[in-house]
């Protein structure tokens, strides 16, 4: 086995955007969800791989501890001993950027050793070595939002992107350039069928939040057999044709199929298309809460999060104040008051390490209070005491309110 510092550079998982990157997956595994992906030969591994290639796959993903809802855990002695033969012929068989698909720190560490170029990671870096492993590699991370959701979650576009957020900070702050994340919503992990459609269609809201690329895996998975009323996983090929098309024409950057020969002309088809023209918008007026002064105990030192310090909130929402101004009532409008008290609960509340965090979440907070109300806008946190440890005049994270927030308009 090479050490990591004689490999060669690792290779990108996708080039310059030109459409979206099919991800073909090669399973070293006996109970992985759909026994057509199961390939614990590494010869057979190799000629399925060489055929991806030809079919279309811009990249190969393999793994050997099956993710599945109800599989048994898999030791990481075993996981390796069924890994690495496997992606050593699939990287011998094809020059195609290899991801290997596991939560052990250990297995990802072999791997990469091995000749792979990027860790997914389905769990959300449940093994806490996952980030410095890769890091320390110079590899890429697939970041999985893998945490359940309240069936009532209001929006779980907004959920989705606070978890891959925090989850890129853990990565950064391990040492993996940002430019080397890829987010995927998680599609099937800790989220009904509606919750996983919903995440489809919010591809083009996630990539503009987050500022990184997309992967999404629906990938004959049980939302389909949901949705269509029971199918086995052998008969939802087509159904996972569909979400591959929504998810390929709302910006996806990263498709994870099983079945690259039919979903390459889909995926292509569809981001060709683009994602359906949005719903004309009233034409956008402005209410600004700017200089609201809060409390709060946030930050990365021991020492903040014992005691008080302030931040300084500024809000610029976009909404449609033709109503209110013809009408005079305030409830035709965004109730200021009422923006201010989301973002007072959201400093005054638990601790959050960063900023960026506060600023995340009081925009969340924003549009589950005004669903349907919010055109686009801006929140941002200053921080007035920030221990930089040099003369500043201010410190602040800014964050985006989507155009169309809140769903009602787009």
């Amino acid at each position: 086995m090479a050490s990591l510092a004689e490999l060669p550079a690792r290779r990108p998982l996708f080039g310059p955007r030109g459409g979206p990157t099919l991800l073909g997956v090669i399973n070293a595994t006996p109970d992985s969800l759909w026994s057509g992906s199961r390939h614990m030969d590494p010869a057979d591994a190799a000629r399925t791989a060489r055929r991806m290639v030809q079919a279309g796959a811009g990249a190969i993903d393999v793994g050997a501890a099956s993710s599945r809802p109800g599989a048994a855990p898999v030791p990481a002695d075993v996981e390796r001993e069924r890994l690495l033969p496997v992606l050593a012929a699939v990287r011998a068989a094809c020059d195609r950027p290899l991801s290997v698909d596991t939560a052990s720190a250990a297995v990802a560490r072999a791997a990469l050793a091995e000749g792979a170029d990027a860790v997914n990671d389905v769990t959300g870096f449940s093994d806490p070595d996952m980030p410095a492993v890769i890091a320390a590699a110079g590899a890429a991370a697939i970041l999985v939002a893998s945490d359940r959701l309240p069936a009532a979650a209001p929006d779980p576009v907004g959920a989705v992107a606070g978890q891959l957020a925090a989850l890129a900070q853990r990565a950064v702050r391990a040492g993996v350039p940002r430019e080397r994340l890829v987010c995927d919503p998680g599609f099937g992990f800790g989220k009904g069928p509606e919750q996983n459609l919903a995440l489809v269609a919010g591809v083009t809201r996630l990539r503009s939040a987050l500022g990184m690329p997309v992967c999404v895996g629906p990938s004959r998975k049980g939302t389909v057999s949901a949705v269509l009323g029971g199918r086995p996983v052998a008969r939802r090929l087509w159904g996972t044709a569909a979400l591959v098309a929504l998810a390929a024409a709302y910006g996806a950057d990263l498709l994870r199929v099983h079945d690259v020969e039919r979903m390459a002309d889909v995926a292509r088809i569809a981001a060709a298309v683009g994602p359906p023209p949005a719903r004309a918008l009233p034409a956008p007026g402005r209410i600004a809460v700017r200089g609201l002064r809060l409390e709060g105990r946030h930050g990365v030192l021991a020492e903040e999060r014992l005691r008080s310090q302030p931040f300084v909130v500024d809000m610029d929402l976009a909404v449609d104040i033709g109503p209110a101004g013809r009408s005079d009532h305030l409830e035709d409008t965004l109730d200021y008051a009422a923006a201010a008290a989301v973002a007072a609960e959201v400093v005054g509340g638990p601790h959050r390490d960063l900023i960026e965090r506060l600023a995340a979440d009081i925009a969340a907070g924003l549009e589950r209070r005004f669903p349907g109300r919010l055109l686009g806008g801006y929140v941002t946190v200053h921080k007035p005491e920030a221990p930089v440890g040099l003369p500043v005049a201010d410190v602040s994270a800014t964050w985006p309110l989507p155009s169309g927030a809140g769903g009602a308009h787009s």
